[in-house]
């Protein structure tokens, strides 16, 4: 994927939700997840941490990616596709570190259990396909979405997408997210200020201004400020 190394901490979890210290409990839905990436200068890490990572991150790198134990662990295909989604956050925000603020917002919107109505998690997700089918090939990629998709009912309409799920070259997600924001501006608005209402957020997000630019990179940019 050709991503510089520099500023950048890759961690490789040896702890998850089955044998970490049982004094930490706190740390049960951040060992549930199979990894995630964060910009510490921009917006520091997730709370709470998992227990391996120290505040002393933050004076040393500028972008961070921890993959679970539970991931570390499986099979060399589903690792390839973590590992490639979480990268690909690193680029959208290496481009535009404001991408991920916004879609932050989108959390909060009604969807279905997938993530596929956010711009920045549907393009992470085209790129891990693509990234497996070049180390895989085509049909191991396949075959392994399907498998994937028999597993649980729960993933029967993740998967399915996946399956059907193509990224064109000229995808454009800046663009996507505007246009996505534009569409839900109604409940993005009452999102963004019942956050700022509860300060939920380090962020004020001027949501007209980025409907009412037409250069999408330039939108973003101008209208995600941090709050005094």
């Amino acid at each position: 994927m050709r991503i510089f190394s520099d500023g950048l901490c890759i961690f490789f979890a040896t702890q998850d939700n089955q044998n970490k210290p049982a004094w930490k409990p706190e740390f049960d839905k951040m060992y549930g997840v199979q990894g995630f990436y964060a910009n510490i200068k921009l917006d520091g890490i997730p709370s709470p941490w998992p227990d391996e990572i120290n505040c002393i991150l933050g004076k040393f790198y500028y972008h961070f990616i921890w993959i679970s134990k539970k991931i570390c662990e499986s099979e060399d295909i589903q690792f390839a596709w973590v590992f490639s989604h979480e990268l690909q956050h690193l680029n959208q925000s290496l481009k535009n570190p404001f991408l991920l603020i916004l879609a932050e917002l989108f959390d909060y919107v009604k969807h279905d259990i997938t993530d596929f109505h956010i711009p920045t998690e549907l393009e992470c997700e085209g790129t891990a396909k693509q990234i497996v089918i070049s180390i895989f090939g085509k049909e191991k990629c396949i075959s392994y979405l399907r498998k994937m998709k028999a597993g649980s009912s729960e993933n029967n309409i993740r998967y399915s997408k996946l399956l059907g799920l193509n990224i064109m070259e000229d995808f454009n997600v800046e663009k996507e997210m505007q246009k996505a924001i534009c569409i839900n501006k109604k409940n993005i608005k009452k999102i963004q200020e019942l956050m700022e209402k509860n300060n939920r957020t380090n962020w004020n997000i001027d949501i007209d201004k980025i409907c009412s630019c037409k250069d999408p990179h330039e939108a973003i940019v101008s209208a995600v400020k941090r709050r005094a």
